[in-house]
């Protein structure tokens, strides 16, 4: 009797040693995937702050890009009451010398 229960105490023990391996080996497991993910994670986050800039550089550049787009329109009126301005200036002239308008 005394066998086997020292027969039983050693199985159970071995059990016991082979239980705590493998919750062991599971802990390392999970570490092993909680720093994976959590790189992973990182480096979605870093990814994700880049498109962020880039779309915020894209933006500004627009904003930019409009501004100089009203001022180029706004050159582009002035320029054109300048040059209605000299055609009357130029129509005068000719019509005081003696030129009619669309004759040369």
């Amino acid at each position: 009797a005394k066998q086997a229960l020292a027969q039983q105490q050693g199985a159970a023990a071995q059990t016991q040693a082979e239980v705590n391996q493998l919750q062991e080996q599971l802990k390392q497991q999970r570490d092993q995937l909680t720093q994976a993910f959590s790189g992973q994670l990182n480096q979605v986050s870093q990814q994700l702050t880049a498109q962020k800039q880039a779309v915020a550089d894209s933006q500004a550049l627009v904003a930019e890009l409009q501004q100089q787009n009203n001022r180029l329109k706004s050159d582009i009126l002035t320029n054109q009451e300048k040059v209605q301005a000299l055609t009357a200036q130029v129509t005068a002239d000719r019509e005081s010398i003696g030129w009619l308008s669309g004759e040369n």
